[in-house]
């Protein structure tokens, strides 16, 4: 007995079963109403209800058959569901298919079989209505009908069957969903009340839905229910830079300020600190804002008479200490005469420590002005390697009585390398760095200055040979008043400002300052601080077409119409050469290959077609592109029609007709690439990354591109965002209009959002992109598969 063939579709269809959740369910009256008719409108005495299951077809109603399933292979619906007729079998003793089956020669004797299929709405037969008989018979047409009929009404009863499963379902995830919300909102509710902080949580309509009880007591308002009220209610003079501000992050943006004033009713003027932000609903959609907001009127007032204290307090003490100090240091010259030793001793203990009171002094008045940014920094562009030498040359004094020498490695290296910055304050930071090594280095040894390049900026290191900082206090390294030993006992000196200002100082030129421990076997502390390196500013240049482009011969007496076919020329893409004569065109076409010839037929030494059939009788040149540009173009085509010219021009030039011809000049259809990039050194590298391989087209500026997108067609643009006169995505419009649209990378130094993003069909970062990467994606990009 053949078992029935499976499905092609057989995964999907047994996936597609198992969605209705139907089999080994309990009888249900509809099903049985559905194989009650059908025996009778049939007249037989077997109906069944079937699913077929992978290796069973079970019978959610069965009459007239005492069994609620059957092996797969004895099933006559799984040949049935192989179509999507009814399938009849009126002898099934005489049936192939069937005529061995243990139901047909068993006790079940089934004769007869009829079977119409049950189809779901996606076309896949998931069983039968089927009706059986213990004698052979045939159906008549209107019984087939029927029978198709009723399987349908058995397949809308899976699918009501199905609905409302899922629909049961989504009602208890609703419910669940509703549950976890309304939990999540009374906790939510419960965090903004309580929150040490003033909150205020507002919907779309700026209506308040729950604040905190800081907020209520910050803006006098206890005791009062904001729920429900509008904030313009609440605040009515409240300024209308606050309301842009608000309509901004309702529209996505996040907004902060580190100090704004806040003046109340009465005149009174606070300080806030506040930051406003969307919320956003279950789908997503901004519902509302949230306000934080802190008063930072007592912790300016504070700050500022703290401020205020440290410097009073600072001018009054450097004043005696200069005269203590000025006339200790009399003392210790001799200007009292001669002093006994001990005197001489407690002489030098008091001098040594006026100096530190003084050095300490100054560093306390330079923190507090840095960070209250009473400090203006006078930036210059300065000679890195005269910046190391004389830091070097200062403080080499201060190494010689310990017995350490200050080194400059490469400094031959550093030459032409400038930073921008204020060379007293930076000659400080050297200073303290410098000293410190010092300290730390043992007799005999050297502190190591020394500087290298790392992209757009410069690293500047100082390398000791002492024992280094201890792990536990790099953390606190550049807090100020700390040292790695303060005990009163400490073998070095030092305020524990030192650091703290030369960071300081450091990030107010643009740079970082920081501490790097040594490596594995090796001894020592070095410190570094990293600063932009000053680029000079370059004079503006006219468009520029890359030497790697192919260069076109312009065979032209006139000096005033030879100018012009060079711009021409060199707007689409090319180099020119200009040859006012015949004699001068062959010299040049000895000593170098050109993509093309614009030829005038009036030259000083003879005449342009003489050239021309030179040229068609080298097999070399037999193809090679030419244009006559003549005031004499009808004569001339006369004569020299054999010669395969590609157009004749004639004076005054056409300018759109011979762009066009000019397209048809591309050697071995090199694609033509429009790079926008104001920096000379990327349009360089990219062209010697490419290797010739396209003609690359270099505008610096979109002024200059759009003029090139005007007299020509591009394969491909590679786009910088920053450019002298806007934005380069202000070009997408217009690259998008050519036909065909010209498709863009973006190269560039900024990180594209994700909605420039999706207008190009590829974007790369420059600091993030290595050179494969970018010839490969220009490469997929003209190939159509970026």
């Amino acid at each position: 007995m053949p078992a029935a063939p499976l499905p092609p579709d057989e995964r999907r269809r047994q996936e597609n079963l198992e969605l209705y959740q139907i089999l080994d369910t309990l009888p249900e009256q509809q099903y049985d109403d559905l194989t009650f008719l059908a025996a009778q409108i049939c007249g037989a005495p077997i109906s069944l209800l079937t699913l077929v299951d992978r290796d069973r077809q079970w019978f959610k109603s069965h009459r007239g058959l005492d069994m609620e399933e059957t092996p797969r292979e004895l099933s006559f619906c799984a040949h049935a569901i192989l179509d999507g007729e009814v399938l009849e079998v009126p002898d099934t003793a005489q049936d192939a298919r069937f005529l061995d089956n243990e139901l047909v020669t068993g006790a079940t004797n089934l004769r007869f079989y009829a079977g119409a299929p049950l189809v779901t709405p996606e076309g896949f037969r998931l069983g039968t209505l089927c009706v059986a008989d213990n004698t052979p018979r045939q159906l008549s047409p209107s019984q087939l009908e029927s029978l198709a009929a009723l399987s349908r009404q058995a397949m809308a009863q899976l699918e009501l069957w199905r609905t409302v499963r899922r629909l049961q379902t989504a009602d208890a995830a609703r419910a669940q969903a509703l549950s976890h919300l309304a939990a999540n909102a009374a906790l939510l509710r419960e965090f903004v009340e309580h929150a040490p902080a003033a909150i205020a949580m507002l919907d779309r309509d700026l209506r308040y839905i729950v604040v905190s009880r800081r907020f209520l007591t910050d803006y006098d308002l206890a005791g009062r229910n904001l729920e429900g009220l509008h904030h313009y209610e609440v605040f009515p003079h409240i300024p209308q830079r606050w309301k842009e501000t608000h309509k901004r992050v309702l529209a996505g943006a996040v907004e902060r300020c580190e100090k704004d004033e806040l003046v109340r009713p009465d005149g009174f003027v606070e300080l806030l600190q506040w930051e406003v932000r969307p919320w956003r609903d279950a789908r997503g959609q901004i519902g509302g804002l949230i306000m934080l907001t802190e008063n930072i009127t007592e912790r300016v007032r504070a700050e500022r008479v703290k401020n205020e204290f440290v410097s009073v307090v600072s001018h009054e003490l450097r004043t005696p200490l200069t005269s203590i100090r000025g006339a200790l240091g009399l003392l210790a010259g001799g200007a009292a005469g001669p002093m006994p030793p001990s005197a001489k001793q407690m002489l030098d203990i008091a001098q040594k420590n006026s100096d530190r009171l003084v050095l300490l002094i100054n560093d306390i008045l330079d923190i507090e002005k840095i960070e209250s940014e009473e400090i203006k920094f006078d930036l210059h562009p300065l000679s890195l390697r005269e910046l190391l030498e004389n830091a070097r040359e200062q403080n080499s004094a201060y190494g010689e009585p310990l017995g350490v020498r200050l080194v400059v490695e490469n400094s031959a290296s550093l030459d032409g390398m400038e930073v921008l910055g204020e060379e007293s304050r930076l000659q400080q930071v050297l200073s303290n760095l410098l000293s410190n090594g010092c300290k730390f280095t043992p007799s005999g040894g050297a502190v190591h200055l020394s500087a290298q390049v790392r992209g757009e900026m410069v690293r500047v290191s100082v390398r000791d040979e002492g024992p280094g900082v201890s792990s536990e206090f790099v953390p606190r390294l550049f807090e100020k008043f700390t040292q790695a030993d303060s005990s009163s006992t400490r073998r070095q000196g030092g305020t524990g400002l030192g650091l703290a200002i030369a960071r300081a100082i450091v990030e107010k030129h643009g740079g970082i300052l920081d501490y790097l421990p040594p490596l594995d076997g090796e001894t020592g502390a070095t410190f570094f601080f990293d600063l932009p390196l000053h680029a000079a500013p370059q004079a503006a240049i006219a468009p520029e077409v890359e030497t790697s482009l192919p260069c076109i011969l312009i065979c032209e007496d006139d000096g005033e119409v030879a100018q012009h076919l060079r711009l021409i020329v060199e707007q689409n893409g090319y180099r020119a050469a200009i040859a006012p004569t015949l004699g001068e065109a062959r010299d040049l076409l000895k000593r170098e290959h050109y993509a093309g010839l614009l030829l005038d037929l009036l030259l000083p030494d003879g005449d342009g077609l003489e050239l021309l059939a030179e040229l068609r009788a080298d097999q070399t040149k037999r193809e090679w592109p030419v244009v006559v540009i003549s005031a004499f173009c009808e004569e001339g085509q006369l004569r020299g029609e054999a010669f395969g010219v590609l157009d004749w021009i004639s004076k005054p030039i056409d300018t759109p007709r011979l762009q066009a011809v000019l397209a048809q000049f591309r050697r071995d259809g090199t694609a033509r690439v429009l790079h926008v990039e104001d920096d000379a050194d990327v349009r360089r590298i990219t062209a010697m990354i490419l290797e010739n391989s396209v003609q690359i087209v270099a505008a610096t500026s979109l002024r200059e591109a759009r003029d090139l997108l005007k007299n020509g067609h591009f394969d491909l643009a590679i786009l910088d965002i920053g450019l002298p006169d806007g934005n380069g995505l202000d070009l997408l419009p217009l690259l998008g209009a050519c036909d065909p649209a010209v498709p863009v990378i973006l190269f560039s130094a900024s990180e594209p959002s994700s909605q420039q993003a999706r207008s190009v069909i590829a974007t790369l970062v420059k600091s993030r992109t290595d050179n494969q990467t970018l010839r490969e994606t220009i490469q997929r990009s003209l190939n159509g598969k970026a």
